[in-house]
Order: structure tokens, then sequence, then C-alpha cells
């Protein structure tokens, strides 16, 4: 911005599309706004503006330094694929949760406290696998 704030700009614009669609893009672009401007919390992302032109849809928000939830999800999927697939011998980790998940100086997640895992056999055998493992 000119005051040299950093923002995020999400582009919701359609020119393709029925009616319908068109309309139901303009209500949901719509109830963001008014739902958006009633919350004021730490945790939700805050809407510093908007714009409507024509079919052009704009939001403004505060600027998230490192971005969204979905990489570091793709981070524990591979990670997890790594430990059921390409391993070696395949490993259940059995004891996935927040609170086993440490992120790095760069926001890459880590898996940690193998405590309850267990390595599976070639033959797709594991001891105790009818035993229930982890946090309930």
């Amino acid at each position: 911005m000119h005051d040299g704030l950093e923002v995020a700009v999400k582009r919701c614009s359609s020119t393709s599309g029925s009616d319908r669609d068109l309309n139901k893009q303009l209500q949901e672009f719509r109830i963001e706004i008014e739902l958006l401007m009633k919350l004021h919390h730490n945790n939700i992302v805050k809407l510093l503006g908007y714009c409507t032109e024509q079919e052009e849809r704009i939001l403004v928000y505060e600027y998230i330094l490192n971005g969204s939830l979905d990489k570091f999800i793709y981070g524990m999927a591979s990670s997890i694929t790594y430990l059921h697939q390409q391993c070696g011998a395949p490993i259940v980790h059995g004891d996935i949760k927040a609170n086993n998940i440490l992120l790095d100086s760069d926001m890459n997640p880590k898996i940690t406290d193998f405590g309850t895992a267990r390595v599976i056999s070639p033959g797709g055998e594991e001891e105790g696998t009818d035993t229930v493992q982890g946090t309930v």
C-alpha cells in the first residue's frame, strides 16, 4: 500500500458461467464481507477493504507471512507417505496429533514421538495390530 503496509489481495472475478453461478458467487462474496466485518479476533484474518466494479470482486486482507495451512498439511501427508511406503519396512506412527508435529524455523512440519510406532513386516503382519495405540 502507499503507506508501506503489506496486504493480501483475493481476486474473486468470473466472466464465465451461468447467471445462477454468477449470482451464487456474488452472494458468497457478500456473505464473506458481512461476516468478516463483524468478526474481531486475533486468529481471524482482518478484512481491510473490498472492491466491486462490474464483474470484478476483490477482497483486501491483512498479509499473513507464513501463508496457508495447505503447505503444512502437504508436508505432513508426504511425511506419512514416506513412513508407510518409502522408507523400507512400512512404519505406522500410532500417535499423530498436533502435539507430535513440530515446526522448524522455516515452518516446515516435523513428526516426533515415535514411542507407539510399529514396523510392519514384509508380509504385512505386525505384532499387536489389534491393540489400540497412541492418544485417545
